[in-house]
């Protein structure tokens, strides 16, 4: 916008000048010489002012891209955390697994012993398998992402509900998939807090993730606080006129232009909308099943 009104001032402002000059050099009757070089340097600043205008143009487009390689570096920092997560998480697993069998091993050693006491290793092992919790969903890295923006929620005070039935195996790239449903977590645990912190009682996310046909659909839905409401309908209408600019509530933008470029990447779409309280983004991609790969349809109403 201010690129706009700068762009349309500046010739403006340059063309009152050279009126107010020329009409001052005919009121004190200087001679026809003096209008020619004023008239030149009027003429003058057309070239110089698309040059102007063009390098204004160019520095917007530097700007933004800086911003959006920025923007994909904190991204792949992101992933690199989650890889690291998983395998964290995998070596606690296997620790609690290799437990968890001991256990089982005494267990059965005092069953066949007669013992008694073959229930409290029993009991022990079975705790320890509860300690690992269930997955969320089959494939890898978007369980451990989706994992990780679970329990930020919910130390953030929102109530998290989440629901992924994704196969393990996808045509897509995990680091896009996980982009995707990160980008998708933060901005909606980001719009519930600022609702909880406006008032709103017991603000909520969903997360879901499923497959219909030949497309993946990635859903987040969370509480918006009454203020955010107007910011975000301005805008998806400035996406919807001006296509993926980043602008909007905080923390909108800059992540959903890069969603809506894997969207399309994929032939797909990211479409937004927020009523009665409610924010929805909703990511579609256009992923065909590999073979041995299925995928579960969900309605999405």
């Amino acid at each position: 916008m201010l690129r706009r009104i700068s762009s349309i001032l500046l010739p403006f402002s340059q063309l009152c000048c050279g009126i107010v000059a020329l009409n001052w050099l005919w009121r004190l009757d200087f001679s026809w010489g003096y209008f020619v070089v004023a008239g030149a340097i009027i003429l003058a600043c057309v070239p110089v002012d698309f040059l102007v205008l063009r390098e204004m143009k160019r520095a917007q487009h530097a700007q933004a891209a800086r911003m959006g390689v920025q923007a994909l570096e904190d991204q792949e920092k992101a992933l690199q955390s989650y890889r690291e997560s998983m395998e964290r998480h995998r070596e606690d697993v296997l620790h609690v697994r290799r437990a968890a069998a001991e256990e089982l091993g005494r267990a059965q050693e005092l069953l066949a012993n007669g013992s008694d006491d073959s229930w409290e290793h029993a009991n022990e092992a079975i705790a320890l398998l509860d300690s690992i919790g269930g997955r969320l969903c089959d494939h890898p890295s978007v369980n451990a992402a989706a994992a990780m923006k679970l329990r930020d929620g919910r130390a953030a005070g929102v109530d998290m509900d989440c629901s992924l039935h994704l196969p393990a195996c996808l045509a897509v790239r995990a680091s896009e998939l996980c982009t995707v449903i990160v980008n998708l977590a933060d901005n909606a645990v980001a719009g519930a807090r600022r609702a909880k912190a406006a008032g709103v009682r017991e603000p909520h996310v969903s997360l879901r993730a499923f497959q219909r046909g030949e497309y993946l659909v990635v859903e987040a839905r969370n509480s918006i606080a009454s203020t955010d409401e107007p910011k975000f309908r301005m805008m998806l209408d400035g996406r919807r006129k001006r296509g993926a600019r980043p602008s909007g509530p905080e923390s909108h933008g800059w992540g959903l232009a890069i969603v809506e470029g894997i969207a399309k990447r994929y032939g797909g779409a990211l479409t937004a909308h927020v009523e009665d309280g409610m924010a929805r983004t909703t990511v579609m991609l256009h992923v065909p099943e590999r073979e041995g790969c299925g995928g579960m349809g969900e309605d999405l109403s």
